[in-house]
């Protein structure tokens, strides 16, 4: 269904963020 696809995608995208350094998440932050 489209809600388990949606749930996977941000599931996705939860890790990509987890894997980023914490110093990088503040460049992300503020641009």
């Amino acid at each position: 269904t489209a809600l388990v696809e949606a749930l996977e995608l941000l599931s996705e995208i939860d890790s990509a963020w987890n894997s980023i350094p914490l110093d990088q998440r503040g460049l992300s932050a503020a641009s």
